[in-house]
């Protein structure tokens, strides 16, 4: 990063090799530039200026810093995001949760909403059928499950369900009340697996 400084005085800041080149068009340079060239036509280096975390940026301008031309940096603390944006952030890591899948049984079970249409399609079945012995795709292969398996499956991923409605319902009451206001806070929830 460098800016043009003349009679110690800062003209442009930034300022870039094209603009070296365009203000000194019958000047020929290399093509590879040092910095004995650029001071040669007042580009002197900027050191880098610094922001402190968590901050946004807004712009950066140039001074001189105990000697040495600096980059200042003009930051502002980031803007809160809104209940309402919470509040949709949290649905979204929600569903992430619900249909993220579970270990039930010893397998591993696809919780998204169309396993979850599936499992209560066998569920009714093996109601009406309590003998019946089904196939079932987990994500590790096919095993045979009977009523009891089905029936137990059924359960830990309806719990499973309400448990991450349960969870984004307390938590949505913690951003209503503005216990809860930034992502940070709403990322270190521990969603039910």
């Amino acid at each position: 990063m460098y800016a043009k400084v003349v009679d110690d005085q800062l003209e442009a800041f930034p300022y870039t090799d094209k603009m070296l080149r365009l203000d000194n068009p019958t000047t020929s340079f290399p093509v590879v530039l040092t910095d004995e060239i650029r001071a040669a036509f007042n580009m002197l280096p900027v050191a880098q200026g610094t922001m402190p975390a968590g901050k946004n940026y807004v712009s950066s301008s140039c001074d001189k810093v105990a000697g040495v031309w600096t980059e200042i940096i003009a930051w502002v603390d980031p803007i809160p995001p809104s209940v309402v944006e919470l509040k949709e952030y949290l649905a979204e890591l929600r569903w992430e949760a619900e249909t993220g899948g579970i270990m039930a049984s010893g397998m591993s079970i696809d919780t998204s909403r169309e396993s979850q249409a599936m499992l209560t399609s066998a569920y009714l079945l093996m109601q009406r059928d309590p003998e019946r012995v089904i196939r079932w795709k987990t994500r590790t292969g096919t095993v045979n499950l009977n009523a009891e398996a089905i029936t137990s499956i059924a359960d830990i991923v309806a719990n499973h369900v309400q448990d991450c409605f349960d969870l984004e319902a307390n938590t949505v009451a913690l951003i209503d009340n503005h216990t809860i206001t930034t992502f940070d806070e709403i990322d270190n929830l521990i969603w039910p697996s």
